[in-house]
């Protein structure tokens, strides 16, 4: 998979929870689903400094 593709995935995945969890009063996130998408969020977070940094 390509970086994109990742972190194009990253936003499909955290979109489609977010939406689950708006729409939906019986939504329950393990904490391992939790501690992955903070992870995921930090991984897209430190290549969005990169890019930033190399303007």
């Amino acid at each position: 998979m390509t970086p994109e593709n990742k972190y194009h995935r990253y936003l499909i995945n955290a979109q489609k929870a977010r939406c689950s969890a708006d729409y939906n009063t019986d939504v329950n996130f393990s904490e391992a689903e939790v501690q992955e998408y903070i992870k995921q969020a930090e991984d897209f977070l430190n290549l969005s400094i990169k890019i930033i940094d190399s303007l």
